[in-house]
């Protein structure tokens, strides 16, 4: 995936966990911070949903439904 589809696709996580009353835009903009932060820091990056998950904004099941909604949406655009 392109770096624009990167972004978009951590958009989307955002949007969707939002969307589906997972978790607040505040949230959200939380973990795209703590995202953001640990790139500068020089650590490797880490996925949006992995980081909404360690910081309890979302319960494993959520995370789960999302990638897997995240999937569909990504395959249904390639095909």
């Amino acid at each position: 995936m392109n770096p624009e589809g990167v972004k978009a696709a951590r958009k989307l996580f955002g949007e969707m966990a939002v969307h589906k009353g997972y978790c607040t835009r505040r949230d959200v903009a939380k973990a795209l911070k703590i995202q953001a932060d640990l790139v500068k820091a020089g650590k490797p990056p880490k996925m949006l949903g992995l980081i909404m998950l360690e910081e309890t904004m979302i319960d494993n099941s959520q995370f789960i439904d999302l990638l897997r909604e995240l999937d569909h949406i990504v395959h249904d655009e390639v095909v």
